[in-house]
């Protein structure tokens, strides 16, 4: 039997596809380790409404609203083998399927629609740091254009009240939104670091919802996709959240049975009042919590 393509002239890389050394069985790694990088807001309390006031200005509150959804990497990995570079698509037994900008803002709620972010490389990151966030960064808080997130948490451990001054919520605000992207969305394999280029779009927060939050993820996404899917790789980063909940949306008889849901506590803004629900994905949350 022959494993495929028949045609070689638009699978050009099969070659050095995974599903070529699962076939020959000169895989050593069956299982890709999925990177990410969320305990560090998950050993933190709620932040308060102050804080959580920015991130919706900033246009990030479903990011925020979904809080954390356990990752199965057997599904992740099921999924790469099935990831084709040259067209961007999984090659399922019934056809071809994508991951798209829709799906990008239905589950995570994030704006896909704006400017694109796009900037220029940060000469001091140091300087960056200490203007956006307040904090002044040591050599080991610092690697290259990347900060230790577990360093940058231990810098914000008092707590935010009525009386603490608009600017250090502000900081708050942009190191929460900085561990919410650098930790599900934008993640690389620099185990527990994020990209301090992020910090320069939450600036402004009003500016910060104008930009294409999504087209982002999913160009990050497609991109990690097509590095995991060759056959050296062992493990793969991005926003994975985004591609399971995508396969539970699209393949429901997937998805972990419950009896009850849980209520989730969103908190409460400003004044008071209940947050509102997050995106089509926080019906996924519960099962996340459980597994």
């Amino acid at each position: 039997m022959h494993p495929g393509p028949i045609l070689p002239t638009v699978l050009t890389r099969q070659y050095c596809h995974r599903s070529t050394a699962i076939w020959n069985g000169s895989l050593v790694e069956q299982l890709l380790h999925c990177r990410r990088r969320s305990k560090v807001l998950l050993r933190g309390p709620q932040p308060h409404p102050r804080v959580i006031s920015y991130i919706q200005r900033a246009g990030l509150y479903g990011l925020y609203a979904l809080g954390f959804i356990r990752i199965d990497w057997a599904l992740i990995t099921a999924l790469v083998e099935r990831w084709r570079q040259e067209t961007h698509t999984f090659h399922m037994p019934h056809g071809e399927m994508t991951i798209t900008l829709q799906d990008v803002e239905v589950l995570l709620g994030l704006p896909v629609d704006g400017r694109p972010l796009v900037a220029p490389p940060i000469v001091e990151p140091a300087e960056l740091c200490r203007q956006l966030l307040g904090v002044t960064t040591t050599e080991e808080a610092l690697d290259g254009s990347r900060i230790s997130l577990p360093w940058l948490s231990r810098q914000f451990q008092a707590p935010i009240t009525a009386e603490t001054n608009e600017q250090t919520v502000q900081q708050y605000a942009r190191f929460y939104m900085l561990s919410l992207l650098g930790g599900n969305i934008f993640v690389d394999k620099s185990n527990n670091k994020v990209h301090v280029v992020w910090l320069q779009f939450l600036e402004d927060f009003d500016r910060a919802r104008e930009y294409s939050w999504g087209g982002a993820a999913l160009a990050w996404m497609y991109r990690e996709l097509c590095r995991a899917c060759e056959i050296p790789a062992k493990d793969i980063a991005g926003p994975l959240i985004l591609v399971q909940m995508w396969a539970w949306e699209r393949f429901p008889h997937m998805v972990p049975e419950l009896v009850a849901p849980p209520e989730i506590d969103y908190g409460e803004d400003v004044d008071g009042q209940p947050l509102p629900r997050g995106p089509h994905g926080v019906r996924y949350v519960p099962i996340g919590l459980l597994q």
